[in-house]
């Protein structure tokens, strides 16, 4: 899958997960056209970061890196990661953490939503 679909899938993944935690979290239905401005500001940032796991042709093995990606998320102890966009991101005991930008809620995605995302992932290729 070339580094622009992986893009706008993982883009319309975060989308959905923000309108799920809409429906449950008040404060994230408020800042929610704050929150995706902010995510397709960045979306070059991450084109760029695709661009490292891409081949010569632009083209990323999302299927194989997911289920390498998934299966160390369910068997690893927990980790940190600091960032500036997501604050502190969790990986690992089966879970990935990470907060909202601008309203500071942890969103913590489990077995149900990183299936979401690899049905998401192939839905255009």
């Amino acid at each position: 899958m070339n580094i622009y679909s992986v893009s706008d899938n993982l883009v319309k993944y975060v989308k959905a997960i923000v309108d799920k935690l809409g429906n449950d979290i008040p404060a994230v239905r408020f800042f929610k056209p704050v929150v995706i401005r902010v995510i397709d500001n960045k979306v070059q940032s991450l084109n760029s970061i695709l661009s490292l796991l891409s081949d010569s042709n632009g083209e990323i093995d999302v299927n194989g890196l997911l289920l390498e990606l998934e299966n160390n998320i369910f068997d690893m102890q927990p980790f940190s990661i600091p960032t500036d966009f997501f604050g502190e991101i969790v990986l690992g005991g089966g879970h990935i953490k990470f907060e909202l930008p601008v309203i500071n809620k942890q969103v913590a995605l489990n077995r149900e939503d990183i299936n979401l995302l690899k049905e998401m992932m192939f839905v255009n290729n």
